[in-house]
């Protein structure tokens, strides 16, 4: 699950999503290390949230 991110000049913060799946997974920090904590953070909860619904990660089709 790679991360996708961008810079918000107007609020000065890292914006970022999980990339390669369908579901939406944001997160944001204020350094380049909060982004990378949130980002940990986000998939954590995001397979833990799939385990308590048992479901798999909604990964995207590999492009053919």
């Amino acid at each position: 699950m790679p991360p996708a991110s961008s810079f918000d000049a107007e609020d000065r913060i890292f914006i970022g999503h999980v990339a390669g799946i369908r579901d939406t997974v944001g997160f944001h920090g204020g350094s380049v290390a909060e982004l990378e904590q949130a980002f940990h953070e986000a998939v954590d909860d995001y397979v833990r949230a799939c385990e308590k619904l048992a479901s798999a990660p909604n990964a995207r089709p590999a492009a053919s």
